[in-house]
């Protein structure tokens, strides 16, 4: 009698442990927010993209993860030092014209 009652204790106990160790979306952004608030962007969107994946549509995940996506593609390096056609400016041969974009060609020194 004893045996089937410690079998059922073994199955049951790691199953009832598993489903308190998942976080709540409420958590995960609350745990999401301390790593912002640490500088760890990419342990935050972490936390954000798991509360995304309990709800797709909590508001507040969705606009933090946004922010911590940023928050990662202003750290690439390199970023800062190109504009958004990924030509750093030194090599833009229009660099400093002022004519408008048609006539750009105009300000491109001969080769």
């Amino acid at each position: 009698m004893r045996r089937p009652v410690s079998l059922l204790v073994s199955l049951a106990v790691p199953a009832l442990l598993a489903g308190q160790a998942q976080p709540t979306v409420a958590e995960h952004i609350a745990l999401g927010d301390s790593a912002h608030a640490a500088l760890a962007p990419q342990q935050a969107l972490g936390h954000y993209r798991a509360a995304l994946a309990r709800d797709s549509t909590n508001y507040a995940a969705l606009w933090k993860a946004g922010r911590e996506a940023v928050d990662i593609a202003k750290q690439i390096e390199g970023k800062d030092e190109t504009g958004p056609t990924g030509i750093s400016p030194s090599a833009r041969p229009w660099a400093g014209c002022r004519a408008p974009r048609e006539a750009r060609s105009a300000c491109a020194s001969p080769s």
